[in-house]
């Protein structure tokens, strides 16, 4: 069990990380359902009125383009199919070959538990979580970097039942003229 102190470092950063409009990533994504699965270059840019995601598998295969607003999404695949949607989640559970918790991995991305409902947390020391376990999903952070004054991780590993996400963080960046830390 993690000790007072890494609570409190835990929620610091949770409470700078949620007061965050704008912030990208790039690395590499992999998904397997034990049938069927890829890898692939990721850049996903999160700020307040919209988000994009833009997967590119070897060459080109599976390439993808995710991109929402407030109340429409958008999927479009490389072979030009394009399906519009109210959210991401209901583009992602009709039209992505896995079963991936939407809502949960923009938070999981930061490092952090989505909402206050997880069956497991462990946290470092630093108050950073190492593992997670939510929504039926095993949750597993490594490599943080410090950037920007804040922990993030550079590696996640989720898996449920047959299937894996895996996600290799290699830059990040959070927009100037975000607050920083204490």
């Amino acid at each position: 069990m993690p000790g007072n102190e890494a609570e409190q470092a835990y929620q610091q950063r949770h409470d700078y990380l949620v007061s965050l409009d704008d912030w990208s990533l790039t690395g590499r994504l992999a998904a397997d359902d034990s049938k069927d699965g890829g890898s692939g270059s990721l850049s996903w840019q999160n700020s307040t009125d919209a988000t994009h995601m833009s997967f590119r598998g070897a060459m080109g295969k599976g390439a993808w383009e995710l991109q929402a607003t407030n109340g429409s999404a958008s999927l479009r695949f490389a072979d030009g199919r394009e399906f519009f949607a109210s959210s991401i989640s209901q583009l992602v559970s009709e039209h992505m070959k896995f079963d991936v918790p939407v809502e949960a991995l923009s938070w999981w991305v930061l490092g952090l538990a989505w909402s206050n409902t997880w069956d497991e947390r462990r946290l470092d020391e630093e108050g950073r979580v190492t593992s997670l376990r939510q929504l039926g999903w095993d949750v597993n952070f490594s490599n943080y970097k410090l950037e920007d004054q804040v922990w993030l991780p550079g590696k996640l590993v989720a898996r449920k039942k047959d299937h894996t996400v895996k996600l290799a963080i290699s830059d990040w960046s959070l927009q100037p003229g975000t607050p920083r830390p204490d």
